[in-house]
């Protein structure tokens, strides 16, 4: 029941986060993507050469992630925040994981 909720409550989401942008269906074409079981899901769909994507790949689990914010620190470099469809984060600084 809890994964019907959140498989529901994720594109719920999406669409009403960005029902104003012009991105949109590159996201939602990125969230079928990934929901779908075949191994090449990534290959699927079309990448909108406005946004930017990062493919992670760790040992049983891969993810497509998309580029959601920038935050620029004083005297730092930038930190990158990346999402995924499972509302999981990733936050990079230079390349590198940052907590």
């Amino acid at each position: 029941m809890l994964k019907i909720i959140r498989l529901l409550v994720f594109p719920l989401a999406c669409v009403g986060l960005s029902a104003c942008t012009t991105n949109f269906k590159a996201a939602y074409e990125m969230i079928q993507a990934v929901g779908s079981p075949s191994p090449d899901r990534f290959e699927q769909f079309e990448m909108n050469p406005n946004l930017q994507y990062l493919e992670a790949h760790t040992v049983g689990a891969q993810a497509m992630m998309v580029l959601g914010y920038v935050v620029t620190l004083e005297q730092q470099p930038p930190v990158q925040t990346w999402y995924d469809s499972q509302r999981e984060l990733l936050r990079t600084q230079n390349g590198s994981w940052w907590g």
